[in-house]
């Protein structure tokens, strides 16, 4: 019979030497989304230009310097910031390629191309509309 003890400790164990792999997404329709920690990635029909502030020269799709926020999309994405000042509303994003998300804590993403906008998932112990931070 396995203790609890050393259930958490196998748990341990795994955690530990457990690599990131990345996670292949085939396909999206438009309105799917797709989670990584606190971020959703949600596919959308197109970009809506005069709600945005501009192109990004960082992509850094979470606000933040801790290892949480640094969910980083690469592979020639232009990531815009978003005029929209709800606390959930992250930015939006046009990929004429196959793309990634990176997080040091999560496992890599790769999406099709097309357009996407990030949600941020919130935060309902707080009264307020608040993002959770990872």
């Amino acid at each position: 019979m396995t203790t609890i003890n050393k259930t958490l400790d196998n748990i341990k164990q795994s955690a530990a030497t457990h690599t990131a792999q990345e996670r292949f997404v085939r396909t999206m329709q438009i309105g799917e989304w797709f989670a990584q920690g606190d971020l959703d990635i949600i596919q959308i029909t197109k970009i809506e230009f005069d709600s945005l502030k501009g192109v990004k020269t960082q992509h850094q799709l979470a606000p933040g310097s801790t290892k949480g926020s640094r969910h980083i999309a690469s592979n020639g994405v232009q990531v815009f910031t978003n005029k929209n000042n709800d606390a959930l509303a992250g930015p939006v994003l046009s990929a004429t390629a196959r793309w990634s998300v990176t997080h040091p804590e999560h496992a890599d993403v790769s999406l099709p191309a097309g357009y996407y906008r990030i949600d941020y998932q919130r935060d309902y112990e707080l009264e307020e509309r608040e993002r959770v931070r990872d």
